[in-house]
C-alpha cells in the first residue's frame, strides 16, 4: 500500500493521526505502514498431495489480503486422508504444475516465496540420496585369538540403523535403506582378562533368557512384561561373589514424541540372592544401548530392575481433546543385552562416541585410577585384512583383542513426507554429498517451476527447519578431516568407542570429546554452510533453524546458523497463565545472538507451533507467544502452520494434523479478520528490524553443549536483569571481535561491555584460551573462573596451565581482578559485580513489580527504541528509567499506530518514563535524537464513563452453520454457549449484533466505543459506515475518526463478533447431532465450550480531543 493510501486509511480509521504528518520521518511512516519485509510469513503445508490449483490461488489470494509478506511451502504427510478426487503426486507433472502456479501466483502477488531444504522437515534427503550419501555410524566387530592364532574377522553389522545390528524403523518411502558397509580399520590390542559370564538370566516370572540377553546382538529383544506394580527385572547369578565396575545394558525401546515414558533403572546386588540394594542408576538416552561405570562392587547375585518411567511422550491438551493414544506407558520393556564388566569401562560412552547426546558431558567423567590399554600398544593390522576377512598377520604371544571397524548407515529418512519424496537423509557430515544433494534437489525444483521463477522470482529463499534426522557419527574421509582439525589420527583411539579405555581413562574422554567437536564442526562446515553455498549460487535466501528442543543431536547451534541469510530458532504457543519451555527462549536467543553477532540483522521464529489445542486459538491469544518473541529478539514472525486447503465448503479444513500445529487458514473463522492482528505483528517487527540490538555481555557460552543444551531445561540467570547480552563461542570470538575503546567490538557493529565466560567454559581448549587472553590484552574486560583445563586431548596441559595462569594467577590461589595487557580478567565470576564496579547501568531499570515484563532495545542512528511487553495476566504500573536516552521520549503504540509524548524526569542516570502495562499489553518507548515526531499526540488519553448502551440487541447468525435463522432478540448480553437452544450454544463463526441509540445533547470531544468483553473478534459499523475490527482488549472504536459519524438523536449500530471453531465440534460430538463441520472426533462430546459472543457490557465513553486512547481498534 503507498503513503497517499495510508493517508486515506487513516483519515478514516483514526481521527487523531487523520494523515500521515507531512514531514513523517521515514520510521514513523514504516511503523504506520509496515513493508513487506516485516509482514509475516507462514508455512504453508500441502498434506500428501490433497492439492488444487483452485485452493493455491485463494490461499494465497488470503494471505496477501490479511497482509502476509510471504510463504514457505513444505510437502508433507502425517497420514493424512484423502479428500482430493485425485491425489497430486510428489515430483509428478501435476504437482510440478501446482508449485509452477504457486510460485508464479506468489511472484505476481509480491509474496516471499520459500520451500523447504526437503519434502517433510527432518532436513535433508529424499528418494535421491544413493546408499553411499547418506548418513553413517560406526560399527564395529570384535575377535579374541591367543597367540599364534591367524584370525578370520567377522564383518561388523551392515544392517542400516542406529547402532550396531539394530535396525532402523520401517521404511516409510518407496525404497528401504539396504545393507552397506565400508572398512575403517583392524586393531589389535592385549585383551583384558576374561570377565565371569552369568550362568543364568532369568525374568521376573522365572524364564531363563541367558542366551539371549549375552549373545552379543541386540536386534532380537526379550520383552519384559511389567507387573502390576509398574516394575520388572532380571536376575543374573555369575556363581560366586565377583567384583565389578561397570554394565552395559542394551534396551531398544522407542522415545521420543508420542512414544511411551522410558524406564527408570536400577542396577541392584545381592549377598543372598533374595534382599537387593541398590548399586547404581542406569540413565537412558536415546541411545540403545548403555554402558555405565560405578565403584566397585562384589557380589554373587545381580538384579536390574525396571520400573515404568514418570514422564508421558507429548504436551498436555486441552480437557475434552480425543487425543491418540500418546505416552501411555508401556506395558512391557525390551531387553536385548546385558553385560557386567570387571574393568573399567568408559562412562556413558554410547553418548560420548556420539550415537546419542548428553545435556553435560562434563557431568559424565569416566572415574580416574582405572587402568587402560596403553595406545602404544594397538597395533593397526588395517592393511593385512585380505577380502575374505582373514588376516594376515600371526597374533603374538598372549591374548589379542581385534577390533574390526566399519560404518554403515543410520537408515535415517526425511520426512514426514509423501512415500513419493521419501528417501535417506543425505550425510550432513560430507560436503560432497550434500553439494550433490543440494544440486539435484535444486535441480527437480527448477525443473518444475522453470529457469525464471527460481532465484530472484518465484521460488526465491529457501528453509532450513530444526535437524531431525538423527545421530551420526562417521563420513568418508573422517579420518582425514579428524586429523586435520585435531592434529593427531584418531585411528589408535578407535577402541575407546566400543567403551575400552585407551591410556587412561581422561585420555580417553578427551579423545571422544574431540570425535564429537568434529561431527559438529562436519555439521556446520559440511552440511549448513554448503547448503547455504549451494542455495546463494541459485540466488535464494536461506532460514535457517538449528537444534529447537535441547540437544536432540551433536552440533553447535550458532555454528549451524551462522551461514543462514536469515538465523531461525522456534517457539511454541505459551499458555495463557504460563511461561515458554526453557529450550524455545534459548533457541530465539541463540537466533537472534547469532543475527547480532554476525550481522544478518533478520531473526525469524518458527512461531505458534501447539500441540492438542484444535482449532483453540483466536488472535488475542497468540500476542502473548509473539511479544516474547519479539522480547527475545525475534523480528521475522513465521506462523505455524497454515496447511493448503484445496477444496472449499470443507470446514474448519485442512490441517496439519488434527493435533498439531496453528489452524490458521482461509477455513479459519476469523480468517476475514485477520489483518489488524498481521499488522500488529508487522508494525512490531518492522521497529525491531531497525538499527541494530544493544547488548553489555557477550556471553561465551564455552565448547561442549549448544545454548539449547544448556538452557534447555532452566534459564540463563547469570545476566543480571536489565543488561541485553549476546551469546558467542569459539568461531565467533575469532572471526568477528576485536577490540575498540576497551569494548569488542564485532565486525557486524555490535559492542559489548563485557566478555563473561558462563555455560560449560569451565573447561575449554588451548585455542580459546588463547583467543581470550589476545582480546584481554588488547583491552577487553573478562569476566569468568579459571577454567579447569582443556576437554581435548590434542591439547598440551602445561601450555595451558602456563597461559592460564597468567590470566588468573596460579592455580588454587584467591580468585581476583588482575590487568592483563590494556584489559583485565575479574577471576571471581560475578557478573553483576564486575558490571557495577565497572559502573555499566542497566539499559533498562524497571521499578516496581515487574514479573512478567519483558524488554528489548535497538540503537539506530537517529532513534532509540525499547520495546517493552506485559506477557502476565496482571497491570503493572512501572518506573521505568532508561539509560540510553537522549532526547524526550515517546510511546508508539503497535496497535493503533498512535504515537504520543510521554510524560519524563530526566537524571545524571537517565531518564525516567512511568508504565502503566495492562495484562497482555505493548509498546515502545522512543527517543528520537532530532526532535519530536511530527504529528505526535499529547500523551495519554484517558477515557471516561459517557454513556451506557445496556438493554435489548438483535442477534443474526451465519447462515449455514446450524443457528436459527430469523434474528434473535436480546434483552442482555449473555455468552452464545450458555443458550438453551443447541444451534446458538454450539455456534462457531459470525454473528451480527445490532442496536439503535440515541445521543442526547451536545457530544465530547471524542468519543469511543467501549464493547467490554468480546469472544474473539469484533468488525464494527456505525450509521452504516466502518470502523475497523478489533481483535483484543480493550476492544474500543474511536467514533470520531469519520466526520460525523456519531450525530446527535438515532444512531444505528452494527457489531459483528467471531468466535472460534471449538464450540461447534464439540456440538458435533453431541449423540444425534446434525454435523456442520466436516471433522469429526476431535473434541468429545463433555468438552467445555469456550465463552463466546459479545459479553459486554459497552457504552460509550468521552475522552480529550488529542492523545492515545488504549486499544483503540485500526
Amino acid at each position: 500500500m503507498r503513503l497517499n493510501a495510508i493517508g486515506l486509511l487513516l483519515a478514516s480509521l483514526f481521527a487523531p493521526l487523520s494523515a500521515l504528518p507531512a514531514h513523517a520521518t521515514p520510521l514513523y511512516a514504516g511503523f504506520a505502514n509496515p513493508p513487506d519485509s516485516a509482514r509475516p510469513r507462514t508455512w504453508w503445508h500441502w498434506m500428501d498431495g490433497n492439492v488444487s490449483a483452485t485452493g493455491i490461488r485463494s490461499d494465497l489470494a488470503w494471505m496477501k489480503r490479511i497482509g502476509l509478506g510471504g510463504v514457505q511451502q513444505i510437502d508433507a504427510s502425517l497420514q493424512t486422508p484423502r479428500i482430493v478426487p485425485e491425489r497430486v503426486v510428489y515430483g509428478s507433472p501435476a504437482w510440478q504444475a501446482d508449485l509452477r502456479l504457486a510460485a508464479s501466483e506468489a511472484e505476481r502477488l509480491g509474496l516471499e516465496f520459500a520451500i523447504a531444504s526437503s519434502p517433510g522437515w527432518s532436513l535433508t534427503g529424499g528418494p535421491w540420496v544413493r546408499p553411499e550419501q547418506a548418513m553413517k555410524k560406526l560399527v564395529w566387530s570384535e575377535t579374541t585369538v591367543e597367540g599364534g592364532a591367524t584370525p578370520r574377522l567377522p564383518a561388523p553389522p551392515a544392517v542400516a540403523g542406529p547402532f550396531q545390528d539394530l535396525a532402523a524403523a520401517p521404511a516409510a518411502g518407496p525404497h528401504p535403506a539396504p545393507g552397506w558397509y565400508r572398512d575403517i580399520a583392524v586393531l589389535a590390542l592385549p585383551a583384558e582378562a576374561p570377565a565371569p559370564r552369568a550362568r543364568s538370566i532369568r525374568t521376573r516370572g522365572g524364564e531363563d533368557v541367558t542366551q539371549s540377553l549375552s549373545d552379543g546382538r541386540l536386534a532380537d529383544p526379550v520383552q519384559l512384561a511389567l507387573g502390576a506394580d509398574g516394575a520388572t527385572w532380571i536376575d543374573l547369578d555369575v556363581g560366586q561373589a565377583e567384583s565389578f565396575r561397570a554394565l552395559t545394558l542394551a534396551l531398544p525401546a522407542p522415545h521420543g514424541f508420542g512414544a511411551p515414558p522410558l524406564p527408570e533403572v536400577m542396577l541392584q546386588a545381592s549377598a543372598d540372592g533374595e534382599h537387593y540394594t541398590d548399586v547404581a542408576p542406569i540413565p537412558l538416552s536415546t541411545a540403545p544401548q548403555q554402558t555405565v561405570g560405578f565403584a566397585p562392587h562384589t557380589a554373587r547375585w545381580w538384579r536390574v530392575l525396571l520400573k515404568t518411567g514418570p514422564e508421558g511422550g507429548a504436551p498436555p491438551a486441552a480437557p475434552g481433546v480425543l487425543l491418540p493414544p500418546f505416552g501411555q506407558p508401556a506395558r512391557a520393556f525390551p531387553l536385548s543385552e546385558v553385560a557386567l564388566h570387571t574393568q573399567a569401562r568408559v562412562h556413558r560412552v554410547e553418548e560420548k562416541a556420539g550415537f546419542a547426546a548428553s545435556g553435560d558431558y562434563y557431568a559424565l567423567d569416566t572415574a580416574p585410577g582405572a587402568p587402560g590399554v596403553p595406545v602404544r600398544d594397538i597395533v593397526d593390522l588395517s592393511a593385512r585384512l585380505r577380502p575374505d576377512g582373514s588376516l594376515d598377520w600371526i597374533a603374538p604371544p598372549g591374548r589379542w583383542t581385534v577390533l574390526r571397524f566399519g560404518y554403515s548407515l543410520t537408515g535415517k529418512e526425511n520426512g514426514p513426507a509423501p512415500v513419493e519424496g521419501t528417501g535417506l537423509e543425505v550425510d550432513k557430515l560430507n560436503a560432497g554429498h550434500v553439494a550433490r544433494y543440494m544440486d539435484t534437489y535444486l535441480g527437480k525444483l527448477r525443473e518444475a517451476v522453470g529457469p525464471g521463477l527460481l532465484g530472484r522470482h518465484g521460488v526465491r529463499a529457501l528453509l532450513n527447519d530444526s535437524i531431525e534426522s538423527g545421530f551420526q557419527n562417521w563420513t568418508d574421509g573422517m579420518q582425514a578431516a579428524f586429523a586435520e582439525r585435531r592434529g593427531y589420527s584418531p585411528l589408535r583411539w578407535l577402541p575407546a568407542v566400543t567403551g575400552r579405555i585407551v591410556d587412561d581413562a581422561a585420555a580417553s574422554d578427551r579423545f571422544l570429546w574431540d570425535l564429537r567437536r568434529t561431527i559438529a564442526e562436519l555439521y556446520a562446515d559440511g552440511h549448513y554452510a554448503t547448503v547455504a553455498r549451494r542455495s546463494h549460487a541459485a540466488g535464494l535466501t536461506v532460514y535457517g533453524e538449528a537444534l529447537e528442543d535441547n540437544r536432540p543431536q551433536l552440533g553447535d547451534d550458532m555454528d549451524m546458523r551462522r551461514h543462514a541469510d536469515i538465523p531461525m530458532g522456534a517457539m511454541w504457543t505459551v499458555p495463557p497463565s504460563g511461561q515458554p519451555r526453557p529450550t524455545f527462549v534459548a533457541d530465539l536467543q541463540g537466533a537472534a545472538s547469532v543475527a547480532h553477532v554476525w550481522g544478518q540483522n533478520l531473526v525469524a521464529a518458527e512461531s505458534m507451533t501447539a500441540f492438542g489445542q484444535p482449532w483453540a486459538y483466536a488472535p488475542r491469544d497468540l500476542k502473548k507467544t509473539a511479544d516474547i518473541e519479539f522480547a527475545l529478539g525475534v523480528n521475522r514472525i513465521v506462523i505455524h502452520t497454515s496447511a493448503h486447503q484445496p477444496l472449499d465448503g470443507i470446514t474448519p479444513g485442512m490441517s496439519l494434523a488434527p493435533f498439531l500445529g496453528q489452524y490458521f487458514s482461509r477455513h479459519e473463522t476469523w480468517a476475514g479478520q485477520a489483518r489488524p492482528w498481521i499488522d500488529y505483528l508487522a508494525r512490531t517487527s518492522f521497529m525491531l528490524q531497525q538499527g541494530r540490538g544493544v547488548a553489555d555481555v557477550a556471553y561465551f557460552y564455552g565448547e561442549d553443549a549448544p545454548i539449547t543444551g544448556l538452557f534447555g531445561t532452566r534459564p540463563n540467570g547469570d545476566v543480571p536483569a536489565g543488561y541485553g547480552f549476546d551469546y558467542v563461542n569459539p568461531e565467533a570470538l575469532l572471526r568477528q571481535f576485536s577490540v575498540a575503546g576497551g569494548q569488542l567490538a564485532s565486525r557486524s557493529g555490535a559492542r559489548y561491555r563485557v566478555l563473561y565466560l558462563g555455560g560449560s567454559s569451565s573447561r575449554m581448549t588451548l585455542a580459546s584460551l588463547r583467543r581470550i587472553a589476545e582480546l584481554a590484552r588488547a583491552g577487553a574486560a573478562v569476566v569468568g573462573r579459571r577454567p579447569a583445563g582443556s576437554p581435548s586431548l590434542a591439547d598440551a596441559p602445561a601450555e595451558f596451565t602456563r597461559l592460564a595462569d597468567q590470566l588468573w594467577g596460579p592455580a588454587g590461589g584467591t580468585p581476583g581482578l588482575r590487568r592483563v595487557g590494556l584489559g583485565s580478567v575479574d577471576g571471581m565470576g560475578d557478573l553483576a559485580a564486575a558490571l557495577a564496579r565497572m559502573q555499566v547501568r542497566p539499559a533498562l531499570r524497571l521499578d516496581g513489580p515487574a514479573d512478567g515484563v519483558m524488554a528489548i532495545q535497538r540503537h539506530t542512528p537517529t532513534h532509540e527504541l525499547y520495546f517493552v511487553a506485559n506477557t502476565g495476566k496482571e497491570t503493572r504500573e512501572l518506573a521505568a528509567l532508561f539509560r540510553d536516552a537522549r532526547g524526550a521520549p515517546e510511546i508508539w503504540h503497535p496497535d493503533s499506530a498512535c504515537a504520543a509524548s510521554a510524560v519524563h524526569t530526566r537524571g545524571r542516570d537517565g531518564v525516567r518514563v512511568p508504565l502503566r502495562l495492562a495484562p497482555d499489553e505493548s509498546l515502545f518507548v522512543v527517543f528520537p535524537r532530532g526532535g519530536a515526531t511530527p504529528g505526535l499526540q499529547s500523551g495519554t488519553a484517558p477515557a471516561q464513563p459517557w454513556k451506557p448502551l445496556d438493554g435489548a440487541w438483535q442477534l443474526a447468525f451465519e447462515a449455514g452453520r446450524g443457528a436459527p435463522e430469523q434474528a434473535l432478540a436480546m434483552e442482555r448480553l449473555t455468552p452464545w454457549n450458555q443458550s438453551e437452544i443447541p444451534g446458538v450454544r454450539y455456534f462457531s463463526g459470525t454473528a451480527t449484533y445490532r442496536k439503535t441509540f440515541s445521543v442526547d445533547g451536545a457530544l465530547p470531544a471524542r468519543a469511543i466505543l467501549d464493547l467490554g468483553e468480546v469472544r474473539d473478534l469484533a468488525r464494527v459499523r456505525l450509521n452504516g459506515r466502518e470502523l475497523g475490527i478489533a481483535w483484543k482488549p480493550p476492544y474500543r472504536f474511536d467514533l470520531g475518526a469519520l466526520p460525523g459519524l456519531l450525530r446527535p438523536g438515532e444512531n444505528r449500530l452494527e457489531v459483528e463478533v467471531t468466535n472460534l471453531w471449538v464450540n461447534r465440534l464439540v456440538g458435533d460430538a453431541q449423540p444425534g447431532a446434525v454435523k456442520v463441520s466436516g471433522a469429526g472426533g476431535i473434541y468429545a462430546a463433555n468438552a467445555p465450550l469456550r465463552d463466546s459472543g459479545m459479553l459486554g457490557p459497552v457504552q460509550l465513553l468521552s475522552a480529550p480531543a488529542s492523545g492515545c486512547v488504549e486499544g483503540i481498534a485500526r
